[in-house]
């Protein structure tokens, strides 16, 4: 499960509620982008009808596997510099 709330039912998820840490939601869409592709479970038709450029979104997620997204994850935890350091870049001021 994850949810960027912490709530009260994230508690009894299996991982006592895997947030979204700063920095890492973009790992993750493109981690589970590539799954969902990789294992072709993508809705076909509607790629067809309703999207442009999909090879070329595939070939940029391609590279994001299961390992890699966790990975990315782990040193964000951590606090990681590249885990944060886009954050920081952000900041006003900064």
């Amino acid at each position: 499960m994850v949810d960027p709330r912490r709530t009260e039912t994230a508690a009894f998820g299996p991982t006592s509620g895997s947030g979204i840490d700063v920095g890492t939601d973009v790992a993750l869409s493109n981690t589970i982008a590539r799954e969902i592709i990789a294992s072709d479970l993508q809705d076909h038709a509607f790629i067809a009808h309703a999207t442009e450029n999909f090879e070329e979104y595939a070939e940029s997620v391609a590279d994001w596997t299961l390992e890699r997204g966790e990975a990315r994850h782990r040193r964000a935890r951590r606090g990681h510099p590249r885990g944060r350091a886009r954050v920081r870049e952000r900041r006003p001021g900064a």
